[in-house]
């Protein structure tokens, strides 16, 4: 079934990895710009469907200067925002760079 134009996707999870359960065992989370995959040519695939909903930087690795998440079971994941998260910060950033960059390659 085609669901292209459907308006289906409202909410994207954006986080990299790095490694696979499948082949590696394990994967890392990592910072967007440091992982596996190219968010670029991710938000480019998202852009091709129509997708005009929300992205939500998640699971964001814990940087030097952040408050991490007090969740024991989430110590090194920085999911809990807070104003002072400096990897939610990073990540916001990077995808404003990367929808900035994508008008200007592809426009609006």
């Amino acid at each position: 079934m085609n669901t292209v134009g459907k308006k289906r996707l409202f909410l994207i999870h954006f986080r990299n990895v790095r490694g696979a359960l499948p082949t590696a065992g394990a994967f890392e989370e990592a910072l967007l710009d440091d992982g596996d995959m190219n968010m670029y040519k991710v938000l480019y695939e998202l852009k091709k469907t129509g997708f005009s909903g929300c992205l939500n930087p998640d699971h964001v690795p814990v940087m030097q200067g952040d408050v991490p998440d007090l969740d024991t079971n989430w110590q090194y994941s920085n999911i809990g925002w807070s104003y002072q998260s400096v990897g939610f910060a990073y990540s916001i950033g990077y995808i404003r760079a990367l929808l900035n960059a994508m008008t200007e390659v592809h426009g609006s």
